[in-house]
């Protein structure tokens, strides 16, 4: 898979994450950080990596989402504000990851 490809699947599997533009992607590739093989001018990224990145991040997500919940149960949510950070997920995924969940109920 290309970068580029790489790219869109990382955004269309992971709405929100950070962290995989193209570019991004590239300099990776380039430092030896990706699995990933130059044949002519594009980078070949390994599709085993990208699915053993995208499971992570969302058990990454899963447990940001999971620690905003305890510390909604926690504490009051106009007293006592604690911000959840994160590499890849920005804190308006999180909080909006949270309120979906507990709707649902889960």
């Amino acid at each position: 898979m290309t970068v580029g490809e790489a790219g869109v699947e990382f955004r269309s599997r992971l709405p929100g994450v950070q962290g995989y533009r193209r570019q991004t992607l590239a300099d990776k590739c380039r430092a030896g950080e990706i699995p990933a093989k130059k044949i002519g001018k594009e980078w070949r990224i390994l599709t085993e990596w990208i699915d053993q990145e995208v499971r992570t991040r969302l058990l990454e997500l899963d447990d940001l989402v999971r620690r905003q919940m305890i510390v909604l149960a926690q504490t009051h949510p106009f007293t006592t504000k604690k911000k959840v950070r994160s590499k890849h997920w920005s804190e308006e995924t999180v909080k909006a990851q949270t309120k979906l969940r507990i709707l649902k109920g889960s």
